[in-house]
């Protein structure tokens, strides 16, 4: 129906007959027709401030949202910082394990060092003494042996 034409006559005279209807309705009752044009103006403000009403929240709403997404950026800016720092912060702890690591080492061998040095002075002393003792031997040896010449 709506392709043959047929549609769009019947609603245009039906639109027409109610449009003819409310004029006469309208001359046959002015005062009603000056109350519906006052509802009509205020209609028409109230759908202006609707409108406005609507404007202003739709900017609001895109405000919220911009706000909504600074702020979601900013989070995930802080949390990058955060993770950066973990991170540092884990190597740093990686590093000074391994420098106390390495001074701990590092001591050990030089306390295995003193000990080395500790005998083998103890060593040199006892050598230094038996050759010591060896040459007081000697030299008592030849001290006897210059009185026996002497004394012939």
């Amino acid at each position: 129906l709506a392709g043959s034409g047929y549609f769009d006559r019947t609603v245009g005279s039906m639109v027409a007959a109610i449009l003819a209807e409310i004029e006469a309705f309208r001359a046959d009752r002015p005062w009603l027709a000056n109350g519906v044009e006052a509802l009509q103006e205020r209609l028409q403000q109230l759908t202006l401030l609707q409108a406005d009403e609507e404007a202003r929240w739709k900017d609001e709403d895109v405000l919220s949202c911009h706000q909504l997404e600074k702020s979601r950026a900013e989070l995930q800016e802080a949390a990058r910082c955060q993770r950066i720092e973990e991170d540092q912060m884990q190597t740093t702890r990686a590093t000074l394990q391994a420098l106390q690591q390495r001074a701990h080492e590092a001591e050990e061998m030089r306390l295995q060092e003193q000990q080395r040095q500790r005998e083998q002075l103890l060593e040199y002393k006892d050598g230094l003494r038996h050759l010591l003792g060896k040459l007081r031997e000697e030299y008592d040896q030849d001290m006897a042996t210059l009185k026996q010449v002497q004394e012939e």
